[in-house]
């Protein structure tokens, strides 16, 4: 993705966590997964907070490619099942102010149930405290995440590695499964 549009999630950007994206859609990477292959879909445009903001083509491209990585991560990460949620306003527990999809395969060993709601409140919560942190440590400041947060977070190399494996993962997923090329408008890849 590099040398292209920059992507942002809400004012973060995110285009080195990307590994996929369509004309109005993307999915990256995890800062900090709640499972392996735990990635999020975004509508690229960021000023789209809640679902109800899609436009009707935002919309079905964003549910095309919320059913395309669904499928593709069960694939690739061999998952017995999927969680697919979306916190739609900060009462649904939206703490990033862009819609956004988590996808977390899920298996039967290590199974923690409906524990994983928890988590995915956890994890926005440490995220937009890790970002904040983040972005005033850059403009000088001596604050930075706590000890928990940085050890918990994944470098940005090892998101790089996991957005170039699912690239490839992604061309080999489409070129041998020509039935889930239906959720790819003609028009939409990019």
């Amino acid at each position: 993705m590099s040398g292209s549009t920059p992507i942002y999630f809400s004012k973060f950007l995110v285009t080195e966590q990307v590994f996929f994206r369509t004309r109005f859609s993307y999915a990256l990477v995890n800062l900090k997964p709640i499972t392996k292959g735990h990635v999020l879909v975004v509508p690229l445009r960021s000023q789209v907070v809640q679902l109800s903001q899609l436009t009707p083509q935002e919309n079905a491209d964003y549910f095309n490619t919320v059913q395309l990585i669904h499928q593709f991560m069960k694939w690739v990460y061999k998952a017995q099942a999927v969680n697919i949620a979306i916190q739609d306003g900060p009462e649904a527990g939206q703490s990033v102010p862009h819609l956004h999809t988590h996808i977390i395969p899920r298996y039967k060993e290590n199974n923690i149930g409906d524990k994983v709601y928890e988590h995915l409140d956890e994890w926005d919560l440490r995220r937009d405290e890790y970002m904040k942190a983040r972005d005033m440590n850059e403009e000088g400041t001596n604050l930075r995440p706590d000890q928990d947060d940085v050890r918990i977070a994944r470098s940005m190399e090892e998101m790089k590695k996991e957005v170039d494996f699912l690239k490839a993962q992604l061309e080999e997923f489409l070129s041998n499964h020509c039935d889930v090329k239906k959720w790819l408008a003609t028009d939409a890849r990019q």
